[in-house]
């Protein structure tokens, strides 16, 4: 899933991996997706609005990301922009740095995911067996 439709297609086209988009209703769509599959990962996708944080300026891409994949236990890709890049989205993040680097940090945040995914299923069977 992704917050808006440039993310979404960028992240599409470098990757191959599916996206859905629309921000308006991320909440909804997440829980959508995550009933009828609940074992399967969800990644959702979202802006950040990283000089609007530094501005001290709400990160709402961020935040609304992160609020939606802690209801469905999902896993949050944020683009990551070095202090002076003014871009906010993976479509940004692409044309600013390149595809290795969209590639790059699509990957590492998928890996970090099944990891979290990992250590919070092992918790859970623990939790279960006490």
């Amino acid at each position: 899933m992704a917050e808006g439709y440039a993310t979404a297609a960028t992240l599409h086209r470098e990757t191959g991996l599916a996206v859905a988009f629309n921000a308006g209703n991320l909440g909804p769509v997440a829980e959508a997706l995550r009933q009828p599959y609940p074992e399967k990962p969800l990644v959702i996708a979202g802006d950040n609005d990283h000089a609007k944080e530094r501005q001290g300026k709400p990160n709402v891409g961020r935040e609304k990301a992160e609020e939606e994949a802690a209801r469905v236990g999902g896993t949050v890709l944020l683009p990551t922009f070095r202090p002076e890049d003014r871009g906010t989205d993976w479509n940004d993040l692409a044309r600013s740095q390149g595809r290795g680097e969209l590639v790059e940090q699509v990957s590492a945040g998928l890996a970090r995911g099944e990891r979290q995914r990992t250590a919070a299923d092992l918790a859970q069977s623990r939790g279960t067996q006490a």
